[in-house]
């Protein structure tokens, strides 16, 4: 499995999209004993800007790990203080979302294998 990034600047507004891909066949086969994993786009990201810890919250988003990407966000630089602000916050974020993602795909892989899908039985 991979985590693509995409990261922009247009007109002030700082884009990051993230995309999961290249799922192997047993992350699939777990997906569909399992279900598939989530990871939470929101909650406190802690960034630091101009020398200064500072943390932004985002309201709890949880994405499905492959129908829920690509997934994108945007920080506009006229909602903080600077360019360089909307950068930072920006790259905390997605560092937050990739290990997010890291641990649900952890999880996923830690549970047992699937099903068999053949057994026999002699008489």
């Amino acid at each position: 499995m991979k985590i693509r990034t995409f990261m922009t600047m247009d007109d002030s507004v700082y884009r990051i999209i993230l995309m999961t891909e290249d799922w192997s066949q047993g992350d699939l086969e777990l997906m569909c004993q399992y279900g598939e994993p989530e990871a939470d786009a929101g909650g406190e990201v802690s960034y630091l800007y101009d020398g200064e810890q500072k943390t932004k919250t985002f309201g709890c988003e949880y994405l499905r790990l492959v129908h829920g990407f690509p997934f994108a966000r945007g920080f506009d630089s006229r909602d903080y203080d600077s360019v360089e602000e909307a950068v930072s916050i920006g790259n905390a974020w997605k560092d937050k979302l990739c290990r997010e993602i890291r641990e649900a795909v952890i999880e996923l892989r830690a549970k047992s294998a699937p099903l068999p899908t053949e057994e026999i039985t002699e008489l």
